[in-house]
């Protein structure tokens, strides 16, 4: 048996005097091969394009088309990169691989055994599966490259910065005998500042490698979401009270949904952090909850300087920094709105993005059933 992968590859079969037609139809019929049958006069290499995985051949006594053919190869984009078949007497070969050089070339000696043209069929067009799948795995395998590099980079260039600073406050407390209450405390300070950075930082890589490994599991019922609003609003407005932002809000609905509410937290817990991360001092966050139909919506709105058009389709993806920078000196490793975006797909919630009508800021909305 052959299978399902390789019965969707297309044959393009060439025929020269009809002679064969039905048994070759038999032959594929049978066993479901997605394949085209074109008389050779209406025969043009340079039209096969990538959707024809194999080329056959069938019988003809006559070689003297290898010619039209070598010429046409020649000045083909595809180099012959297709595998190609002929059904031929054994006097023909020392021909065709003379003229066909270079080819990927195969033959069914004539007269033919259809079992034997039948299996060699199948054999090529699995070949050709086994290739592509390989393919696929390597593109796979690259972009998992790829992304550890790009992991070990966030690693090396986000994490060095906030520990050299927790070394160097360390000994300047431990070496330095003269330093008042308040500059302990300044010092100190900067180190809690620091190693929010680093727990932030880790928390995202950890979060990203659970939820891409599998390791995370939902846990999906009816649950509130306001105490979690509030809760989360509560933790946050230390930092926006440093940077001098407001955080208003506003509740208009019950807040009754179906969802994971740990999954949920993160989703809101990104969004809010990045408001407060991007909005210039002296700014006001929105957080609203409503209803809208059968579903419970949560905006988190903010006065930064909005996502620039160009810039838009990179959001929610994997190590997309955009060219907005936070304006306390926070750290952004770019994985934060990808992390949002798995989180989503798990609980399939929505999430939905805008800048405000006004000019002024962005709102990021996600979007959950209603219990």
């Amino acid at each position: 048996m052959i299978d399902n992968n390789s019965k969707s590859l297309k044959i393009l079969v060439v025929d020269f005097d009809g002679s064969e037609i039905d048994t070759i139809n038999s032959i594929f019929v049978e066993i479901g091969f997605n394949y085209t049958i074109i008389n050779y006069s209406e025969f043009d290499f340079h039209q096969i394009n990538d959707d024809y995985k194999l080329l056959y051949f069938m019988y003809n006594d006559d070689l003297t088309f290898l010619k039209k053919l070598k010429s046409q190869i020649q000045d083909s984009l595809t180099n012959c990169n297709i595998p190609i078949l002929f059904t031929i007497k054994p006097d023909q070969i020392p021909s065709v691989e003379s003229e066909l050089h270079g080819c990927v070339l195969d033959f069914v000696l004539y007269p033919y055994n259809l079992y034997v043209l039948q299996n060699r069929i199948k054999n090529h067009l699995r070949l050709i599966n086994y290739k592509n799948e390989w393919e696929l795995e390597k593109q796979h395998l690259e972009m998992l490259n790829k992304e550890k590099n790009e992991i070990l980079a966030i690693a090396a260039h986000d994490l060095k910065n906030p520990i050299f600073s927790v070394q160097l406050l360390g000994k300047t407390i431990r070496d330095d005998d003269s330093l008042t209450k308040n500059e302990l405390y300044e010092f100190s300070n900067d180190i809690v500042i620091s190693c929010d950075r680093i727990i932030d930082i880790i928390k995202q890589l950890l979060d990203l490698n659970s939820i891409e490994s599998g390791k995370i599991k939902v846990d999906i019922q009816k649950v509130n979401i306001i105490d979690s609003v509030k809760y989360l609003i509560e933790l946050y407005r230390f930092k926006a009270e440093r940077k001098h932002i407001n955080i208003m809000m506003n509740i208009e609905s019950e807040g009754s949904v179906i969802t994971d509410l740990s999954a949920f937290k993160n989703i809101f817990d990104n969004f809010i952090s990045n408001a407060i991360k991007y909005s210039p001092h002296h700014k006001t966050v929105k957080v609203s909850l409503y209803d809208v139909g059968n579903r419970v919506v949560v905006d988190i709105i903010d006065e930064g300087p909005g996502i620039h058009e160009s810039e838009q389709p990179k959001l929610f993806k994997k190590f997309s920094k955009l060219s907005n920078q936070p304006t306390g000196g926070e750290n952004s490793t770019g994985l934060g709105l990808s992390i949002v975006k798995k989180y989503s797909e798990l609980i399939n919630a929505e999430i939905f993005f805008k800048n405000n009508k006004n000019g002024v800021g962005a709102t990021f909305s996600v979007s959950l059933p209603k219990s």
